[in-house]
């Protein structure tokens, strides 16, 4: 098969003398792809647009890519303001399960639609000082052996992160690290496809997170997983509207906050509304010391007669659950 990663990366470096030019990928015939052999790599603002993720395809063959290396990568400086790009309708793929799919660093108001990962070990990676707006609509992550979404370290670029009518798989459905600070995240309408050890685990600072309307389903481990290190947070967390479904991240749907209060506060939840439908669950929400200030009510127990919570901690208000 022909190596197109010359030809494409021209057309990228092309686009870029051009402030927000666009990059267009034709449908291929069923069965072939635009192959790659090295990353594609962005560094202004341009449009990368596809016939749609089933008709493009961007595959790294096997031994293509390294552990570590991007299908695309968006790589900008956070001095050069780099503003406005747009990733649409393609699908990135390994053929190895080594290298990541899409890398953003210092790039903001970043609008990836209707994309697909394919057996990448990690979907997205997010960091840098000057990294905030950007919005992911109808993102799809299959085949992840690592994790969907990350927030890598000593991410501080700010907030405003949205993702809309996203399915995450793999190990992790979404992390944000330990050292990552941000703020103002929405997960609208997302779906977790058997997550493995956690469908989200926060451990940084994540400053107002709602998840509205999402679905989680399948998964050998717990599911979500807010427990910022000590020093860190999680404020203003709402979760509403939820269906876990179908042994959704196995025995304990929700943590707050670290075994042992040795960690950081959870304050300021609101866990309402929210359809629990799986019977093998020891309790619907962990609460650990840390979990300071919060409301856990109106919850319909579908299928199940678990606990609530695993235990009553003053400043946590726990009533009208149907069980």
């Amino acid at each position: 098969m022909q190596d197109d990663t010359a030809v494409i990366q021209a057309c990228i470096d092309e686009a870029q003398t051009r402030y927000g030019a666009e990059v267009y990928f034709p449908p291929r015939d069923a069965g072939q792809w635009y192959k790659i052999t090295a990353p594609l790599v962005v560094t202004a603002p341009i449009k990368i647009r596809g016939a749609g993720p089933h008709a493009v395809t961007i595959l790294a063959g096997s031994g293509a890519l390294s552990s570590g290396e991007y299908l695309l990568d968006i790589d900008c400086d956070s001095a050069d303001n780099v503003e406005h790009l747009t990733i649409e309708g393609i699908t990135l793929r390994s053929a190895d399960g080594t290298p990541n799919g899409i890398h953003i660093k210092d790039a903001s108001y970043v609008r990836v639609v209707d994309v697909r990962t394919y057996g990448v070990a990690n979907g997205v990676d997010i960091e840098g000082s000057r990294c905030f707006s950007n919005k992911f609509d109808g993102l799809v992550c299959y085949g992840t052996t690592g994790t969907s979404v990350r927030f890598l370290a000593n991410f501080t670029g700010g907030g405003q992160f949205g993702f809309k009518d996203c399915t995450f798989t793999g190990a992790y459905g979404l992390t944000v690290d330990s050292t990552a600070v941000t703020d103002g995240m929405t997960i609208d309408g997302g779906n977790w496809e058997g997550c493995t050890t956690r469908a989200i685990k926060v451990q940084g600072t994540v400053q107002g997170l709602n998840l509205e309307g999402v679905r989680g389903e399948g998964g050998g481990g717990s599911g979500f997983e807010f427990a910022p290190v000590s020093g860190k947070e999680v404020t203003g967390l709402t979760i509403s509207g939820m269906s876990f479904y179908s042994g959704t991240v196995a025995s304990v749907p929700i943590i707050l906050g670290t075994s042992g209060g040795s960690g950081g506060r959870v304050r300021g939840f609101a866990i309402v509304g929210n359809r629990v439908g799986y019977a093998a669950q020891d309790y619907f929400v962990e609460l650990n010391a840390e979990a300071q200030t919060g409301v856990i009510m109106g919850n319909h127990f579908a299928e199940t007669t678990t606990q609530v919570v695993s235990d009553m901690r003053l400043g946590v208000v726990v009533m009208a659950n149907e069980n």
